[in-house]
């Protein structure tokens, strides 16, 4: 790493760390300030949007200096406490700051916090987790610090629905203070820059690293960039005394909301379509670098193993020459044979000119040096010793690994070949080959003209990873270089564990990379392919400067055609207002005509009681008009009815209704009472305030006075009917019994109530319970009703019956009314007559069964009698016989 990079870091971190407590101070003055001003509109709701903030970059504190990357991701996750909330608290500010207090209903605050809630709920439950971030943010370390890298991170589905909503929130908290800008007095309009321009770059501040906008950012740009916001409100604060005073709103000013929410839209449209389109390019360009360190990775991949395929067939090559064999026999049999040792030379010396060995050695069967074409190196390395054996033993080419013979002597990779005749182990050759020649080299071309792009060739080495070739941004670094496999954001480390693809991480120098890892097959090398982000990055910064400066100006463009809108809009609002104001005029002139010519008392009254009334309103009272100037209606009003009206007066301002009609009493000059008939119709301003009543009063006291001459008469005919011993009613017979009017005693003899026979057609059902009888009653007297015969309409000792009672007995007539289809009906009570006659017929019946008792009780006394006086006859004469024969024998 340059020194120069070194000291951009140290200063990146600086100011990072120093905005931490800078937010902490500035938003916890603000907090205090705002506490002290809560009586402004929208005081208490800025104090807690601040102590939001300063809790938010307390948690990120904390989660800088934590002591482990899991407490550190712990306290990263707390901030949301803040961040989620803060949109909702900030809105609620925004509102009663601007005036619209009315607005924030109990009901809409509760469904404002229902996504803050849900979302806690999410990040804070393991099981739902997953819908929050599919992958975390990553930590890289900074000295001490734990510095979360946000570009790392993967947002699930409802951490777009937290940002989604927030930013709506924020949309219509900026559409709002734009709107109400336009109303404010000019020296409240600095209140309104400062927190907008603030408001705004603190909302950039939160979609740089949630949107991942910039990704190449060393430190989260969130606190430095709300420091920078703060500082802005902080400045209003002394400059443009905020939250000092409620603001001053000027209510002529016609806002165009319409047009300042189109606006909004347009400039939102504009921007999400500017956002979209490089995240597109962005998302491109990467998979295009991908591929691109993809392919070069396999590509030197492809080119390693053909390499050493071609070195292993070299040493093939020798392993199946019978000649070289032969040679190799005679040198090994016979040292002095100057003749084979020459020969071998030769063979010796071909082989590393032609293939660009560094060396090659013959050993005998022991691993001893026979011959060498280097002669500096009398002997073999220990690492060739080792393999002597298990060559031996195998009798096959072993490819020896990167390694240094000794400490001070270069990299060397070496193809151990045994050399066999006829079954017997002659012994072996070694092609010691100089990586730097073409390995290196090769590893080390990159295809295009790139300043960051390299390649590196790693293997695992127990717990560690180590860098097999040279470096192109650090010299001295081959078989030296080593990292510790923990390192799960260095490429070469995750290499070396077997994974295979392309990944973000930090790579040797700290920097941030992108990096294909491809093995290496039947080796234990590992190719990373890598290119550091900064440089891939550059195209889609220079992208995101242009798209940014096209949508600026295209948002530019949509405010200048809507401003221009607006402008016409208002040179035509204009216009028509003054057509309509010659109109107007036109109109209250033909208004006051009208007025002044009416028939009926008009008036114009203001709400406070004053009022302007025509010529007809003074005759109707007997004033002249310039008696009631001053006078207000309630003194023109009966006192019994000035607390009614007024009534109705509070109704019509409240706006339950515009109009209402009633009757009211005046107070004549002459102290004499006049009835009226009263239309009232509030008239209101071009801002719906009450502004005057259009009264219209006709004189009725004459109707009233009829209608209470004919109410009189009508109570006294009422009073006579109720007051005559017999049922009168007025009704329809056909097609159902209808009744226009009854006499307390009708419904009373047929034993019901007048609300029973309010129903047509009620009265059968109703009298007559029994249905046989219902029947009988009910065609009698339709049948009697249809002849026309007034000697028919009358029906004697109808019966009433009621279960559980006594039945009583009517009479009832009908007598037809000439010319309409109604009946006077009478009807009177028999039941005490009716139970007359029945108790003189039983009385009559009574008496005759007794006079039949007593006249058979006479006759048979009277037999009996004429029986006894038979006997005594007989005994008479037979006495008066025997007497007589007494008497003739006492003559005898």
């Amino acid at each position: 790493m340059t020194q120069r990079r070194k000291s951009d870091l140290n200063r990146a971190l600086i100011l990072y760390l120093l905005s931490i407590p800078a937010v902490v101070a500035i938003s916890g003055f603000l907090a205090d300030y705002s506490r002290r001003h809560r009586h402004v509109a929208g005081g208490t709701a800025f104090m807690w949007v601040c102590l939001l903030i300063c809790l938010m970059a307390l948690m990120e504190g904390l989660s800088i200096i934590a002591p482990t990357g899991e407490w550190a991701l712990f306290w990263f996750d707390l901030r949301f406490i803040s961040l989620a909330t803060l949109p909702v608290v900030w809105i609620t500010f925004m509102l009663q700051f601007t005036g619209h207090a009315n607005w924030l209903t109990p009901r809409r605050l509760a469904a404002l916090l229902i996504i803050p809630i849900i979302t806690q709920g999410v990040i804070w439950t393991s099981s739902l987790h997953g819908f929050w971030v599919i992958r975390p943010v990553a930590f890289h370390q900074a000295g001490q610090f734990f510095i979360a890298q946000t570009g790392a991170r993967i947002p699930g589905p409802w951490m777009w629905v937290h940002l989604v909503y927030s930013y709506a929130l924020v949309v219509i908290g900026i559409t709002v203070l734009s709107a109400t800008s336009v109303r404010i007095a000019r020296r409240d309009r600095g209140q309104f820059l400062t927190i907008g321009l603030g408001t705004f770059i603190m909302a950039v501040a939160a979609a740089v690293p949630a949107f991942t906008i910039i990704r190449n950012f060393t430190f989260n740009p969130l606190l430095p960039l709300i420091a920078a916001g703060l500082l802005i409100i902080f400045w209003g604060v002394f400059r443009h005394s905020f939250l000092r005073s409620p603001l001053t709103f000027r209510e002529e000013k016609n806002v165009p909301v319409a047009l300042i929410t189109l606006f909004v839209l347009i400039a939102t449209g504009i921007a999400a379509t500017g956002y979209m389109y490089y995240r597109n390019y962005e998302k491109n360009h990467r998979m295009e670098v991908e591929n691109t360190l993809s392919s070069i990775a396999e590509l030197k991949v492809a080119e390693i193993v053909q390499w050493r395929n071609e070195r292993l067939s070299d040493g093939l090559l020798l392993q199946k020459n019978i000649v070289f064999a032969q040679l190799v026999r005679r040198v090994m049999d016979q040292p002095a044979d100057a003749g084979a040792n020459k020969h071998m030379r030769l063979w010796l010396g071909q082989l590393s000119s032609v293939y660009y060995y560094r060396n090659v050695i013959l050993m005998d069967a022991s691993g001893r040096v026979r011959q060498s074409v280097v002669s500096e190196s009398p002997r073999t390395c220990d690492e060739i010793q080792k393999l002597i054996p298990a060559i031996r033993k195998s009798g096959k080419t072993v490819f020896l690994d990167l390694h240094r013979e000794a400490p001070d002597r270069p990299i060397s990779l070496s193809i151990i070949n045994p050399i066999v005749e006829n079954g017997r182990f002659l012994g072996a050759v070694a092609l010691v080959i100089d990586p730097t020649v073409y390995l290196y080299p090769m590893i080390s071309r990159w295809p295009t003209p790139v300043k960051t792009a390299e390649t590196l060739l790693v293997r695992r080495e127990g717990n560690e990873v180590v860098f097999l070739n040279e470096l192109k941004f650090q010299k001295g670094t081959a078989l030296k270089l080593r990292f510790s496999l923990s390192r799960q954001d260095l490429p070469a480390a995750r290499a070396a564990l077997g994974e295979e693809g392309v990944m973000d991480g930090i790579d040797y120098r700290g920097k941030r990379v992108l990096a294909a890892l491809k093995p290496v097959p039947d080796s234990p090398w590992f190719m990373v392919a890598r290119m550091d982000r900064n440089e891939i990055d550059a195209p889609v910064r220079q992208h995101l400067l242009m798209m940014i400066f096209m949508v600026c100006v295209f948002i530019f463009g949509a405010a200048a055609a809507v401003w221009i809108f607006w402008q016409r809009q208002r040179n035509i609002f204009y216009h028509r207002e003054l057509d309509a104001a010659v109109a107007l005029q036109a109109s209250e002139e033909k208004f006051r005509q009208v007025f002044e010519a009416a028939n009926a008392g008009k008036s114009i009254m203001q709400p406070t009681g004053e009022m302007q009334v025509n010529e007809a309103f003074c005759v109707m009272l007997g004033y002249a008009q310039d008696e009631l100037v001053h006078k207000k209606w309630q003194e023109l009003t009966h006192p019994d009815d000035v607390e009614p009206n007024e009534k109705i007066m509070n109704t019509l301002l409240a706006g339950e209704t515009d109009t209402a009609r009633f009757m009211k009493r005046y107070l004549h000059k002459s102290g004499a009472v006049v009835w009226a008939d009263v239309s009232v119709k509030l008239m209101r301003d071009s801002d719906h305030q009450p502004a005057y009543f259009l009264t219209t009063a006709i004189d009725v006291t004459a109707q009233k006075q009829a209608e209470l001459e004919l109410r009189q008469s009508k109570e006294m005919i009422t009073a006579v009917m109720d007051s005559l011993p017999i049922g009168v009613a007025v009704n329809a017979v056909y097609p159902s019994v209808k009744f226009e009017y009854m006499n307390d005693n009708f419904p009373k003899f047929y034993r019901t109530t007048r609300d029973a026979l309010k129903d047509p057609d009620a009265f059968w059902q109703v009298v007559y319970e029994d249905e046989k009888i219902r029947e009988q009653v009910r065609t009698r007297v339709l049948t009697d009703m249809e002849s026309g015969d007034p000697a028919r309409m009358f029906w004697e000792n109808v019966p009433i019956i009621r279960k559980g009672e006594g039945t009583t007995y009517i009479t009832a007539k009908n007598t037809s009314i000439p010319g309409k289809q109604l009946v006077i009906s009478t009807v009177w009570d028999v039941t005490d007559r009716r139970k007359a006659e029945e108790e003189i017929v039983s009385l009559n019946a009574s008496l005759e069964q007794k006079v039949i008792e007593r006249t058979a009780e006479l006759s048979a006394k009277t037999a009996e009698l004429e029986r006894i006086n038979k006997v005594f006859v007989d005994r008479e004469l037979r006495m008066r016989e025997l007497k007589g024969k007494i008497d003739e024998l006492e003559k005898k």
